[in-house]
């Protein structure tokens, strides 16, 4: 009975992580692992792959403090984000973006869009687009489908620069039978260089003269803005509107909410239908280069403009008609500018100045510098 004790007191716990068989003779399977067996299948799971991972957490940063050499992966958001603090800065980040793709494609295309996308969280509405599409926005009528076919009728009588699709003599991809290539090599190389050549002018915000080129941007660069339009949309709950006219290939696309839509097929999509309390401004294509009013102890930014203005309505009576916004001095007035707000005459920045310091609420003829709520 004691020897029988002695015995399993010897026994390693089978219970443990890395449990071995007790001392005694084995066979030809034991002595065989899954790692060691070649005709045995490994399967590796990955985290995407396995829901329940003991050996390979999840791709938290927290998990990873103590291993800095794997690579830190984060979902892409696409749903809808209820912490409203995170919703707008999340926004702000993607504001610019459909807005400066807009004007892009008018510049490298040769068309007329308008981009509206109007923010409930931060009371603002931001616009910009063809002069001819702003100023209908402006105006008491608003924008309306006859207005966008008008434009489109209008295009067919006016040749665009460029010529028409296929009248280039330039082609990309199609070697005349007069080209001569020594060496399959060569002609490769040649092709390489060719299409090197066509995305670096595509990549520059140019007029591309060339038709193939133009009609490959706008393919993909309306299907971006609609791709971002709709992220826009879903992640920071955006009410937009993306109108883009094409006279080359007599095509008008549009995208947007419903109520926009429905009020560009019926009433006209006007600025006067916005509420008041929102800041209707105007979208400045560098303005990611300046966010901050340059005079002393003003501290309007460019993603607090709706909260100043509200404030400004209620103690300064500021118009509401007046969007607030910032500034940019011209070079040839910039010393004057330094002098009205009292910066130092060796600051190389650029000098923004918010609505908030001009009597007209902008730079104009009468009132071009900035002589309000300067201090003393």
């Amino acid at each position: 009975m004691a020897s029988r004790q002695l015995e399993i007191l010897k026994m390693k716990d089978t219970n443990k992580k890395g449990k071995t068989s007790p001392d005694h003779p084995s066979n030809q399977f034991t002595n065989i692992s899954p790692k060691s067996d070649p005709h045995h299948p490994t399967t590796i799971m990955s985290p995407k792959s396995s829901p329940i991972s003991s050996e390979s957490p999840g791709l938290n940063k927290e998990n990873l403090t103590g291993d800095k050499s794997m690579k830190i992966t984060r979902r892409k958001i696409s749903d809808f984000i209820l912490d409203k603090p995170f919703r707008i800065r999340s926004y702000l980040r993607r504001r610019p973006i459909p807005l400066k793709r807009c004007l892009e494609l008018d510049i490298q295309c040769g068309t007329r869009s308008f981009h509206l996308q109007i923010s409930r969280d931060i009371d603002e509405a931001v616009y910009c687009g063809a002069k001819e599409l702003v100023s209908l926005f402006l105006s008491k009528e608003g924008i309306k489908l006859s207005d966008l076919h008008g434009m489109l009728m209008e295009g067919k009588h006016v040749r665009p620069r460029g010529g028409w699709e296929g009248e280039s003599s330039v082609s990309l991809g199609n070697d005349s039978d007069e080209d001569f290539y020594d060496t399959v090599k060569n002609k490769n190389k040649k092709e390489k260089e060719a299409r090197a050549e066509s995305a670096k002018r595509m990549a520059e915000v140019e007029f591309l003269s060339n038709p193939i080129e133009r009609a490959k941007k706008f393919k993909s660069g309306k299907e971006g803005i609609i791709s971002k339009i709709s992220e826009l949309e879903s992640v920071c709950g955006v009410s937009s509107l993306t109108i883009i006219v094409n006279t080359e290939k007599d095509l008008m696309v549009y995208k947007g909410d419903p109520a926009l839509t429905t009020a560009l097929f019926t009433s006209g999509v006007k600025r006067g239908d916005i509420p008041v309390s929102y800041n209707v401004r105007m979208f400045d294509c560098e303005e990611v280069e300046y966010n901050v009013c340059s005079v002393p102890a003003c501290v309007v930014s460019r993603n607090t403009l709706g909260k100043w203005r509200q404030a400004a309505m209620e103690q300064f009576l500021f118009p509401p008609s007046l969007p607030l916004s910032l500034h940019v001095c011209p070079d040839k007035e910039r010393e004057r500018w330094m002098a009205e707000c009292d910066l130092d005459p060796n600051n190389k920045a650029r000098v923004v100045v918010c609505s908030l310091h001009f009597r007209d609420g902008f730079p104009t003829k009468e009132n071009p510098f900035p002589t309000e709520l300067l201090g003393e």
